[in-house]
Formats: C-alpha cells, sequence, structure tokens
C-alpha cells in the first residue's frame, strides 16, 4: 500500500538531538562528530531533514545533572547512520565540545 502525500504530511514528526562520527581528525588524534538535530516522521527510522550545528566536535559532554526530571539519556539509531539521543534534549557546544543539555522551551 503506497501512503499518499497528504497521509505522509499529516503525520507528526520529532526533533531529536543526533551524533555522527566524521571522517575530521582533530589535532589531538581523536575523530571529530557531526552534532545535530534530526527531523524525522513519527514511527520512521530514516530523518526527514537536519540542521548541523556543528562539524567539529571531538568529545561529547552527556551531563547527569542537566537532565529534565532525572531521567536516563536513551538513544536511537537511524537506518542512514544517525544516533539519536532523547527525550527533551538540545546540544549546547562550548569550543570544540557538544553537550547535551535539557531542551529550552
Amino acid at each position: 500500500m503506497k501512503i499518499t502525500e497528504d497521509v505522509r504530511n499529516a503525520i507528526p514528526t520529532v526533533e531529536l538531538p543526533y551524533v555522527k562520527p566524521t571522517s575530521r581528525v582533530h589535532n589531538s588524534g581523536y575523530r571529530m562528530f557531526e552534532v545535530g538535530t534530526c527531523i524525522r516522521k513519527l514511527g520512521d527510522a530514516r530523518i526527514e531533514s537536519k540542521v548541523i550545528h556543528s562539524t567539529g566536535s571531538d568529545s561529547i559532554n552527556i551531563a547527569y545533572d542537566r537532565l529534565p526530571g532525572g531521567r536516563a539519556i536513551q538513544f536511537d539509531l537511524t537506518k542512514d547512520g544517525y544516533i539519536c539521543f532523547f527525550p527533551d534534549l538540545e546540544w549546547g557546544l562550548t569550543g570544540d565540545t557538544a553537550y547535551l543539555r535539557k531542551k529550552s522551551k
């Protein structure tokens, strides 16, 4: 059964922070990450679009004290290679370090 464009557009989307390895190498010798926000349809394991925040993060810092409601971080791996973090998180950037924080309203 083929889904029509109208039906596809009616499916809600979700915005999730993601991290994806790049081929770039930091001067520390470690490979860098692309960090951003991906937009995908609920129930779909592929992204619709993405917003890249940085392609030069050499480390990822997950600050547990900044998580909403003391919840654990969960993540999914999409079919196209993105690791998406949830719930209610977004990226913050300090120099060449990206960190997850509670999503601002």
